[in-house]
């Protein structure tokens, strides 16, 4: 609980009302969880959240905090941007815990790092951790107002589409442990080259606590600039041994097995070699786990919470989730894409026989677009995918590229699709046995491609068994 003295000291502002007020954390949305918290009035490009005053305070609101003169009766403090005024009261309030706070962020895999630790740090008690997608400078504040004198971690996560959003992040949030998981090709519309995706990625260490601690992938090509950057920090390195046993530099390392559709990890730290079984599939998960495993250590995690922690990891939805409908193995990848996160999926998909690939577009790589839809066909063909279907903007982009690779324009195991709809008939009349992968950006919206194909097979199984 906060008192609106020490809202009004943390931003900068006026207030009008009963300064000794007492809130119980922050809403901005009306339709959440109003009663007894400070209502934040944002105003966006297509809303203003100072329309809706009137509805938080019916709904229970105990406070406001606004840019402009409002009609309520509610205590309110005035200040001249309340987006300005989110981060200023949130990164006070991160200020009051002496606990590990864990800053996580990369091109791709972050949110499924962040799962993982999640899992891993349960094992020590009650903590906060970034739900869904409030990873940016809206939603991490919001993450961070919920931490409790009961919460023994935070593990934020921290998204980005543009150079220095993760510089305002990583202030608000002043990570005892940061990682950047590797830097790709994303958000390129918004940043133009990796280059720069790897600088902005970079930002977090601007926010790390003194005695914090950098954790380094050395698998990445942009690790030596990482370093570099961080040499004022603690750091801590980790690093795949891949099965060519090249010797590789790390703190940190492991290699891996699949058994029985999991993976088995054997990690190396120090003088400690030990096992981790993970129930996920493809070697991305691997690296994945490698780095919430490296972050653990930096907080000073025990091997054993380690192990029971990533036992208990499960893929969230849309992340490589395995379902058996009639004869069909379907894989669902749809949560989002992006070239590296599509190479990681198409390698667990070639490890099935009689498969499928279905994909949607890949977004926000601006300029980079047509060259990347072209490398996503021109990979499915070199790693031995066999049938292809997309749809989207670059769906031809992609067949023709597969085809091309493949050395046969006129082959029709790979077919584009303008609508998606288009493509979900198709599907649904054409696969109901073998694998099929699935997967393209969140605009992309590919789980209707899944749901459509997972009810038309019940739908088929149901009628096979007599059911009418």
């Amino acid at each position: 609980m906060i008192t609106l003295m020490q809202v009004l000291h943390s931003v900068q502002g006026s207030i009008t009302g009963d300064i000794n007020q007492i809130v119980n954390g922050i809403s901005i949305n009306t339709r959440a969880n109003c009663k007894g918290r400070l209502f934040v009035a944002l105003k966006g490009d297509n809303f203003d959240a100072h329309e809706f005053v009137k509805q938080a305070q019916d709904a229970g609101a105990s406070a406001l905090l606004v840019e402009r003169d409002i009609e309520s009766t509610l205590p309110t403090i005035k200040v001249t941007s309340t987006h300005q005024a989110l981060a200023d009261l949130s990164a006070w309030w991160r200020s009051q815990f002496d606990i590990p706070v864990i800053g996580v962020t990369g091109s791709v895999g972050k949110t499924s790092v962040k799962e993982m630790l999640a899992c891993i740090f349960a094992q020590t008690g009650k903590g906060v951790v970034t739900k869904g997608n409030l990873n940016n400078e809206i939603g991490v504040p919001i993450t961070l107002m919920n931490l409790t004198e009961d919460d023994h971690y935070a593990v934020v996560e921290m998204g980005m589409n543009h150079a220095g959003e993760i510089a305002r992040i990583t202030n608000m949030v002043r990570p005892t442990v940061a990682l950047i998981n590797n830097a790709a090709a994303a958000h390129l519309e918004g940043l133009g080259t990796i280059e720069a995706v790897a600088d902005a990625k970079a930002e977090i260490f601007e926010g790390l606590a003194k005695d914090g601690v950098a954790i380094i992938n050395n698998d990445d090509r942009f690790a030596p600039n990482w370093l570099d950057k961080t040499k004022q920090f603690e750091q801590l390195t980790f690093a795949l041994q891949l099965q060519s046993g090249e010797a590789i530099e790390a703190d940190v390392i492991a290699s891996y097995q699949t058994k029985d559709n999991k993976l088995v990890l054997s990690v190396f730290y120090k003088d400690s070699n030990f096992e981790v079984e993970l129930n996920a599939l493809g070697e991305h998960s691997v690296r994945n786990a490698l780095a919430a495993i490296t972050v653990s250590f930096a907080a000073g995690i025990s091997i054993n919470h380690i192990q029971t922690g990533l036992r208990a990891y499960r893929p969230i939805a849309g992340r490589l989730n395995i379902s058996h409908v009639g004869d069909l193995t379907l894989i669902d990848d749809t949560y989002n894409a992006s070239p590296l996160s599509m190479l990681a999926a198409i390698n667990v998909l070639v490890q099935y026989t009689d498969h499928v690939l279905i994909v949607g577009d890949m977004a926000e790589l601006g300029d980079a677009a047509q060259n990347e839809h072209e490398l996503l066909g021109q990979h499915a063909a070199q790693l031995g995918v066999t049938c292809l279907l997309a749809c989207g903007n670059f769906a031809q982009v992609v067949v023709n590229s597969y085809k091309q690779a493949q050395q046969d324009p006129s082959a029709n195991n790979a077919v584009a699709f303008d609508e998606q709809s288009e493509l979900i008939k198709y599907a649904i009349t054409n696969i109901d046995s073998g694998t099929a992968l699935v997967k393209g950006s969140r605009s992309a919206a590919m789980e209707n491609v899944v749901n459509a194909l997972t009810q038309s097979l019940q739908n088929a199984t149901a009628t096979q068994g007599g059911i009418h």
